[in-house]
């Protein structure tokens, strides 16, 4: 009979990720803070299935990058893609600092770099998604 496992929390170990990047200052956040300061990243999980069910999870991870302009806005976006595609073929362990023990199997492109004004805050937006496989170590 087979046996199931939990999946590891993706989103937790992208947001660990690139809090540890420091990239450009950018505070990371899976939701929008009440008082934002820009510039700021909020990555979340939008959904995915397990690609295999008894160990393998298909993760469909968003990021959106607001700044303070367009340009840099793009800059970190690109530097947040580069830094969580770098995750594929790494284990992250809660003894390593991570928040959760997680093993990243590959990294793929889910939705490419696309530029959005945010109709609501006025400032320039980029969104990309990802889907990450991942399992537990």
């Amino acid at each position: 009979m087979p046996r199931y496992n939990a999946f590891p929390d993706a989103e937790a170990a992208v947001g660990w990720t690139l809090r540890q990047a420091s990239i450009a200052g950018a505070r990371v956040y899976s939701s929008i803070p009440t008082n934002p300061t820009y510039p700021l990243i909020v990555m979340k999980r939008i959904g995915g299935q397990p690609a295999e069910k008894h160990y393998m999870d298909a993760s469909r991870i968003q990021v959106d990058v607001w700044g303070t302009s367009k340009s840099e806005a793009f800059d970190i976006a690109q530097a947040a893609r580069v830094a969580i595609h770098n995750m594929a073929g790494t284990t992250l362990t809660t003894g390593g600092g991570a928040p959760v023990n997680i093993g990243i199997a590959a990294v793929d492109d889910d939705l490419g770099m696309m530029f959005m004004q945010d109709s609501i805050t006025g400032r320039d937006r980029y969104i990309f998604g990802i889907q990450m496989y991942v399992r537990t170590p």
